[in-house]
Order: structure tokens, then sequence, then C-alpha cells
């Protein structure tokens, strides 16, 4: 959020590829995983957005 990104909401079903992920990316600077999984994380919660404004503008 610092750098203008919108939240992540890390649904139960990707939390088994979030911990893994993350260690590889501390370990061995491998961060591709990572920023993969955050990146579809991001891309939910920014559905989620959508989904209420559109709402909102409709009732």
């Amino acid at each position: 959020m610092q750098a203008d990104y919108p939240p992540a909401l890390y649904e139960v079903t990707v939390r088994r590829e979030y911990m893994p992920a993350l260690e590889r990316a501390q370990v061995s600077g491998d961060d591709e995983p990572f920023i993969r999984v955050t990146a579809a994380a991001a891309e939910v919660m920014l559905d989620r957005w959508w989904l209420l404004i559109q709402q909102g503008h409709q009732g």
C-alpha cells in the first residue's frame, strides 16, 4: 500500500502457495512465485471493490 498498490486478499486456498513462495523469496531471492501469488491476491481484492462500486451505482 505504500507504493499505491491495493491490499492483497489471500484466500484460504491460496495460502498453501503463499508460504512456500514467501520462503523461497527470502531464502533464494527468487521472488517470482511470491509476486505471482501476491498479484493474484491483489486482483481478487480489486474485483471485489469493482463489484461494490458497480452495485453502488445501481442502487
